[in-house]
């Protein structure tokens, strides 16, 4: 029987208690991760000294700031011109509720030439595709990079 159990109540008296004598509680079996393969939740994102200390990142809005780096935790070195950000993920944020702050901080770092949208969207509830530029962020221009075998 490999594999931890998770179990969903904040009971602490429940903790003692093997799995199958809890009736009505939600169990879940986790397998066991693989080598190499870390869970969604642990990975990260890199944001490189040199741009968090810069003029231009300091000169963003923090709306702007918020939404650029939910789009740095969607890139994956793969999909860079596919992120797409929907605003009923980015709703869920504090500071980011109304759909004009949302609009706004993407048309900044349009205007700033952090982010360039790949593929219109808005009809038929499709969404905008975007790329981040790596114009201030040396990573995605490192990965790109790599790609091509030119390093």
């Amino acid at each position: 029987m490999g594999g931890q159990v998770a179990i969903f109540w904040a009971a602490p008296f429940f903790a003692a208690l093997p799995a199958h004598t809890l009736k009505g509680a939600t169990v879940r079996k986790y397998k066991s991760r693989k080598k190499g393969k870390w869970p969604r939740q642990w990975q990260y994102s890199k944001m490189p000294r040199q741009m968090i200390f810069s003029k231009e990142w300091s000169d963003l809005s923090p709306a702007s700031k918020i939404i650029f780096i939910q789009m740095k935790g969607k890139y994956n070195s793969n999909n860079n011109g596919k992120l797409k950000l929907y605003y009923s993920e980015l709703r869920k944020i504090k500071g980011l509720k109304c759909s004009r702050t949302i609009s706004r901080g993407f048309r900044e770092l349009e205007e700033k030439e952090w982010i360039r949208r790949t593929k219109l969207g808005g009809a038929y509830g499709r969404s905008n595709e975007y790329e981040i530029t790596g114009k201030y962020d040396p990573s995605i221009e490192w990965d790109r990079l790599i790609a091509a075998g030119e390093v």
